[in-house]
């Protein structure tokens, strides 16, 4: 498999589309089967250069609204679009959208979805890659164990569109703006991914609890006291704050989850940011489901700590590609918006190290994302799924 790459910042739609397909002519010929990833800006009619990228290369073309995107060529951009077509004549790639998702049907559309993917493949699947709609009322990965074994414990990688409050806009598929869905698309063939994920390199100093109630999104109590007396046993107190302060402050200061499920050495922890706390009961509002028992501790997540974790995730991917011994020349990433509002004003802090890191040989193409989907481990060819938070994923096919 191997990947070509564009970029524009044209507002213009027609300037846009000139600019992309005469980047995209000069690193051609395509392969026999591609499809395209595209990411776009909010201010652009992402849909329409979608369809209009379609109907020009005739390859289904994906895509999703984003604060700011990261690659090898060109490092952080924002206000721009970003066209990666994978392109292979040793695998293939069959795309599906679900249409109303709702809480209820979440694991059936997208497990139809799939299904609909692999009955056109002629080659073994290997990997999902998933764009999940932003729904505070469906929690993703409450499902994601059971939506794994329903497809076949495939590893999953994507995110969650940054949509500038403009969630009707927030992803596109060959042509039309499919908010309310998520998109799948089915890669099968001759590849082998190798996945990292690296979230916080630094804990506070102060207790690591047990989450003693917790639902769904909630996390009610640590160590059977209210969840912001847990915050405040760190020294910190943060009633004071309104509900901007304090998402603020917790994406700053996440929480580290260890839930000890698999192997020691897979680098299981992950991370749940917190939206808001509820002053009636001292619960705490996660943008991700919180699993009760779990270890918990507040992390710090700042711009020293965000750059050791792209060069710690960077550097697990390529020994994973090292002792892999197959051929790599692509990298996907999906790193969290709230790393980006941390690195505030410094937003290139990533974009530079991704640069700096990645040889020539490969093409990386990421983006910012309300929510990471990556594997926390893949054992025995079963993958354990996850949506995480503060975090920076990498994929290599």
């Amino acid at each position: 498999m191997k990947s070509i790459y564009a970029t524009t910042d044209e507002i213009d739609l027609d300037c846009a589309v000139r600019e992309l397909l005469g980047k995209i002519e000069a690193q051609a010929p395509l392969l026999k089967n591609t499809v395209g990833i595209l990411f776009y800006d909010y201010e652009m009619e992402g849909a329409e250069l979608c369809g209009r990228l379609q109907a020009a290369l005739h390859v289904d073309i994906l895509g999703c609204s984003t604060i700011g995107t990261l690659s090898n060529e060109s490092g952080y951009l924002d206000m721009a679009a970003a066209l990666t077509l994978l392109t292979a004549d040793d695998c293939e790639f069959h795309a599906d959208i679900t249409q109303g998702l709702t809480d209820q049907n979440f694991v059936n559309s997208i497990y139809g979805s799939y299904r609909n993917a692999k009955d056109k493949a002629t080659r073994k699947p290997a990997l999902i890659y998933c764009l999940l709609p932003c729904r505070t009322e469906i929690i993703f990965d409450h499902y994601l164990d059971e939506l794994s074994k329903m497809a076949d414990d495939l590893p999953m990688i994507g995110g969650v569109p940054t949509n500038h409050g403009k969630p009707g806009k927030s992803m596109a598929f060959n042509g039309r703006y499919c908010a309310n869905s998520a998109i799948t698309l089915l890669i099968s063939g001759n590849i082998k991914p190798v996945f990292s994920m690296a979230n916080v390199v630094e804990t506070l100093s102060g207790p690591k609890g047990t989450i003693t109630r917790a639902e769904g999104t909630t996390i009610y109590e640590v160590d059977g006291k209210p969840f912001a007396a847990y915050v405040k046993s760190y020294g910190m107190d943060i009633r004071e704050f309104n509900k901007k302060e304090s998402r603020a402050f917790f994406q700053q200061y996440p929480l580290l989850i260890e839930t000890g499920e698999g192997k020691a050495e897979t680098g299981l922890p992950y991370v749940r940011i917190i939206e808001s706390i509820d002053w009636e009961d001292g619960s705490g509002i996660a943008f991700a489901s919180v699993p009760e028992g779990a270890k918990v501790t507040l992390a710090n997540l700042h711009k020293a700590t965000i750059a050791e974790t792209v060069k710690k995730g960077l550097d697990e991917l390529f020994a994973k590609i090292a002792k892999s011994g197959a051929e790599y020349s692509v990298i996907l990433c999906i790193t969290c918006a709230a790393r980006h509002f941390i690195l505030n004003p410094y937003y290139d802090i990533e974009g530079k190290l991704i640069r700096e890191m990645v040889p020539g040989q490969y093409q990386l193409s990421g983006f910012y994302s309300f929510g990471e989907l990556c594997p926390i481990s893949v054992e025995d060819g079963k993958a354990r799924n996850r949506l995480h938070n503060g975090s920076i994923v990498f994929c290599a096919l």
